[in-house]
């Protein structure tokens, strides 16, 4: 009969039953406690340290550009390992696994953190940093962009219904850069409007992100749709929705630009900004436009 050995893959130290092992990654090595597995991936952590710092000189960014602050923030840490925008990942040629986590955050930063995953979830976390550098963000999008139930490219799935096949929302579709440039200035311009118009009583802009699962649910099932002409007489569409978290009332406000899909006869929405609020003076700034009861038809 095969003899049962199980030993720590760090300490050596010998195991009695396999259940006490703990494992942070899908391979055969198990630990025998949470020290050992810090001390057999320190040189992991410290190669992604000195990556970073070696990518940081290469670019001219200064680690004083990040918000050490927000390292702090353990509601934005589980944010960025269980709900990022972009997971990618790298494999080596022994088939190890690193997934890249990317989550924008406020101010036009980037939270970007480096994990192993065990039984599909993320497991131990290798590296983690802030930046604001688009070109640094290109350099950590290695490999294999995988597909996540938790990309918010897909909380806008739910809203195409038999209704609507001839509007969708945008995945991976190639844009003009002119239109890029376009959609990024409409964000920055209400989030500038929203700034002015918000009341420091409402919803703390750091708690944003614990309201991102109320997004596709507005999408999918808005108690409000309104359809509206910007100023440079584009199609933007508000959707609101009411609902309560712990006991208080709120409601979520998704606004979108449609646009047509180069290349073909479909629409796409593209989100513009979308936030939770408690203000109703708020409410009755964005509930403006035709009013709609059913999905967008042409």
């Amino acid at each position: 009969m095969t003899k049962k050995l199980y030993f720590c893959a760090a300490c050596r130290k010998k195991i009695s039953k396999i259940e006490e092992l703990l494992f942070v990654e899908e391979s055969n090595r198990g630990f025998c406690c949470e020290d050992c597995i810090v001390d057999f991936y320190s040189p992991y952590m410290e190669f992604f340290d000195k990556e970073e710092s070696n990518l940081r000189e290469q670019l001219g960014i200064n680690i004083s550009e990040v918000d050490i602050s927000l390292y702090q923030d353990r509601e934005l840490f589980e944010q960025v390992l269980y709900k990022p925008d972009e997971v990618w990942v790298d494999r080596s040629e022994l088939n190890e696994k690193y997934y890249t986590h990317i989550y924008k955050i406020k101010n036009n930063s980037y939270f970007i953190l480096i994990c192993s995953y065990y039984e599909n979830e993320p497991a131990f976390v290798y590296f983690k940093t802030i930046t604001k550098s688009l070109e640094l963000i290109k350099l950590y999008r290695k490999s294999e962009k995988i597909d996540t139930e938790v990309e918010r490219t897909d909380d806008f799935q739910g809203h195409n219904s038999e209704k609507d096949e001839e509007v969708e929302v945008l995945d991976e579709v190639q844009l003009p850069a002119e239109l890029i440039e376009d959609i990024e200035l409409k964000k920055s311009e209400h989030l500038a409007l929203l700034l002015e118009r918000r009341k420091e009583s409402d919803i703390d802009f750091e708690k944003y992100p614990l309201y991102d699962d109320y997004l596709s649910l507005t999408l999918e099932d808005p108690d409000d749709e309104f359809h509206g002409k910007d100023e440079a007489d584009d199609h933007i569409i508000s959707f609101i929705k009411s609902f309560k978290k712990d006991e208080k009332a709120f409601f979520y406000i998704a606004i979108c630009l449609q646009v047509d899909i180069p290349g073909t006869d479909e629409m796409a929405l593209l989100p513009v900004l979308s936030f939770p609020s408690d203000d109703d003076d708020l409410y009755t700034f964005y509930a403006v436009g035709d009013r709609k009861n059913n999905r967008i038809t042409n």
